[in-house]
């Protein structure tokens, strides 16, 4: 498993959200030799761009980026996206992103885009149909990610996280807006291609 450098699973200070002590999504302390919550996107072994930032101009083509890791919160919306990534404004935060899709189908940078479904927010046909809309054509690979609820966020610890026939149903909207390439993950099976 990559990035639990010796722990046998991933843990905070692996995480590319850890910075200084602090969880850079809830704002919260964190023990960097902790177990990693739900939302752990593993720091990188390659060059990444991470979503709203600007590609810096190469000189070399060993200098390009070959790789970007988004995530895909919600859709490109300003109201959609506030409510998935917790923002209450999020025009700035939309067109930053939409941004460095554009800069990255341009360089020729594969862009891996990544939804965790959470059943108060990311658990709708309707929101996985605009994400697939919004990244088809600027994406190599989508993942769909289960919610688990043995992490450190607290208000989300009671709810179950969605069943892996429910990420089914959601890749099937995904494939259904000519998306390829689309993953589902659970913490039972593990990752399994669906198209």
């Amino acid at each position: 498993m990559a990035n639990t450098k010796g722990y046998g699973y991933p843990v905070h200070r692996n995480c590319v959200n850890f910075q200084n002590g602090l969880c850079t999504l809830s704002g919260v302390a964190v023990n960097p030799y902790g177990a990693a919550c739900p939302r752990f996107t593993p720091r990188s072994t390659t060059k990444t761009l991470r979503s709203g930032s600007a590609l810096p101009e190469a000189k070399q083509p060993s200098q390009m980026y070959t790789s970007q890791i988004s995530r895909a919160k919600a859709p490109l919306n300003p109201t959609d996206y506030a409510r998935g990534a917790g923002v209450s404004n999020a025009g700035g935060i939309v067109a930053n992103v939409q941004r460095t899709l554009d800069i990255c189908k341009e360089y020729g940078v594969d862009v891996e885009a990544r939804t965790t479904v959470d059943p108060t927010v990311t658990d709708s046909e309707r929101f996985i149909r605009e994400i697939a809309r919004d990244i088809r054509d600027r994406y190599a690979v989508y993942y769909l990610q289960q919610y688990d609820n043995t992490g450190e966020v607290l208000r989300l610890k009671k709810l179950a996280p969605p069943t892996k026939e429910r990420l089914i149903e959601l890749a099937e909207v995904a494939l259904g807006e000519g998306l390829e390439n689309v993953y589902v993950k659970t913490r039972e099976d593990g990752l399994g291609r669906m198209g």
